[in-house]
């Protein structure tokens, strides 16, 4: 009995947890790791970060924690890294032709390009699934493409960023966009399984933070954080 409780004991210690954790600060990812080896030793034995190394400023880190560990950080702010895994959308490329009848925007876009009011001015960035290549409403490329999530590629094979993306900024009669001479920044922090994390969004935000210049950040999106 005092070995199988010894084995559940050292299997709990050696299971790990996906955090966030908060800083009062903005600096670079590298220091506040320095942070954290100093509280929990070398990275490897009792955590792992789970980010990419960013250029921007950030307050947090997501991190792999063993289960005692966080204990050991308990000066700061630590939060799950909550994932979304649920599908929450219809697969847009698997629609049927009348399902842009019933989406799109058309007589009111059209109604704001009358009166002269295309967006023009304006940078409007998108966290979706990202933006379809080569698509046939967008003959002029984002100004920016940026893929915060665990996937390699910033194709959106799923359809709902590329759908979003054509409401805010869409040149076609099918599907005409409200502002078609903004500049667009696609964030892709959903992957085509429809999975995100909370971390990828809070990436995408402080990115545009230390960029500051965005006028609009559309939010198309659900999960258990917002």
């Amino acid at each position: 009995m005092r070995r199988l409780l010894l084995c559940a004991a050292l299997a709990a210690a050696t299971q790990t947890e996906r955090v966030l954790v908060r800083f009062d600060d903005y600096a670079s990812s590298e220091k506040h790791r320095a942070t954290v080896s100093r509280k929990l030793g070398p990275e490897g034995r009792h955590w792992a970060s789970a980010d990419r190394r960013r250029r921007h400023p950030t307050d947090f880190l997501a991190l792999h924690l063993t289960r005692g560990a966080r204990r050991a950080l308990r000066t700061f702010r630590v939060d799950l890294d909550r994932s979304t895994l649920k599908p929450l959308w219809r697969n847009l490329t698997q629609a049927q032709a009348r399902y842009k009848v019933i989406v799109a925007p058309g007589k009111e876009a059209s109604e704001t390009w009358h009166h002269g009011e295309r967006g023009q001015n304006s940078t409007i960035a998108i966290f979706d699934t990202g933006l379809r290549s080569n698509h046939p409403h967008f003959p002029k490329q984002p100004d920016e493409r940026i893929n915060w999530t665990s996937e390699r590629t910033l194709a959106d094979t799923f359809g709902h960023g590329t759908f979003i993306a054509s409401v805010v900024a869409g040149i076609s009669e099918e599907c005409p966009g409200f502002a078609p001479s903004s500049s667009l920044r696609i964030h892709k922090v959903f992957t085509n399984q429809q999975v995100s994390y909370t971390s990828w969004f809070l990436d995408a935000f402080n990115y545009l933070l230390y960029k500051g210049d965005v006028d609009v950040i559309n939010l198309s999106v659900g999960g258990p954080d917002f």
